[in-house]
């Protein structure tokens, strides 16, 4: 590192930054390539160091390699939630690049994290204005609700609600974790609840003529289980075991008429949420296997 002396006998470390500033400056791109890119080594999250590297690249008419850096700086940008400054870094890697599909892929897909979290922050912020949530007896912190609505924002059931529904959604329901192992429902329980996954793993099980216990299918983030018995007032139709400990967001029949207490389209916003219709599924595949065991 380069040392600046002043009045006095005792010298000063200078801003190795500075330094790289003045080798840009002079010229000497060479050098300030490698400055920038023994730094990055040690710190790769510096993104100021990133992209004057990239700018270096640039000067040096090595524009692909320039490229590369300004994507890995994006894609910085956007991972620490900062997708303004990320989409405008992506628009100019595309005029750099504009043959290049896979920058507008990326894009598209800032746009969705930017409006996912936009909405999470929304969701988040009607349930502490409308007071402590609890889970089980305890007191759901604020991180907790945003961990649990980053993976159901990312459902294809809630993507399909407005914000106003996704809002008395999340109003109405209960926040649930059940670890591993649990039973959540035996085969035609009555149990009327119905869960959206935001992490974890539930399994479909029955036994069929044989004795032997067989899995249906498996359940995960995003997945909605229990609509038809919440919607329809059905049994359930297998054993539904928690395989992996799951996080999920429970609507129960007094949730479900607080939901739609007041609401302007109630049967469009039931049929959404039934519009996996993974429980019918069910249904549909034991009725093979058993036909096929018989």
């Amino acid at each position: 590192m380069a040392r600046k002396w002043f009045k006095g006998s005792k010298p000063q470390e200078s801003d190795p930054r500075a330094d790289i500033e003045d080798l840009i400056t002079l010229g000497e791109l060479d050098e300030a390539e490698r400055l920038l890119r023994v730094r990055l080594k040690s710190y790769p999250s510096d993104i100021h160091s990133r992209l004057r590297l990239a700018h270096v690249l640039m000067k040096q008419k090595r524009q692909r390699d320039a490229v590369e850096e300004y994507l890995v700086a994006a894609e910085s940008y956007a991972r620490d939630g900062f997708f303004d400054k990320a989409s405008a870094l992506l628009r100019k890697i595309a005029k750099l690049a504009p043959a290049n599909e896979n920058i507008h892929l990326k894009i598209e897909a800032l746009q969705k994290a930017k409006a996912l979290d936009r909405r999470r922050e929304l969701i988040v912020s009607a349930i502490l204005e409308s007071g402590p949530r609890t889970d089980g007896g305890k007191t759901v912190s604020t991180l907790q609700l945003q961990q649990l609505w980053t993976g159901l924002c990312k459902s294809s059931v809630i993507d399909q609600l407005t914000d106003d529904q996704v809002v008395r959604l999340a109003l109405a329901g209960e926040i649930t974790r059940l670890d591993e192992g649990v039973e959540l429902v035996a085969r035609d329980g009555e149990l009327e609840e119905l869960l959206i996954l935001s992490r974890g793993e539930v399994e479909a099980r029955v036994t069929l003529k044989g004795g032997e216990e067989t899995t249906i299918r498996s359940f995960t983030n995003g997945d909605v289980i229990g609509d038809r018995a919440l919607l329809e007032h059905r049994s359930w139709p297998a054993r539904y075991v928690v395989t992996k400990r799951t996080t999920a967001l429970k609507l129960t029949p007094v949730g479900l008429a607080e939901m739609l207490a007041g609401e302007t389209d109630p049967k469009g916003f039931l049929d959404t949420l039934r519009q996996q219709r993974h429980d019918h599924d069910v249904v549909s595949t034991l009725i093979r296997l058993e036909k096929a065991s018989t």
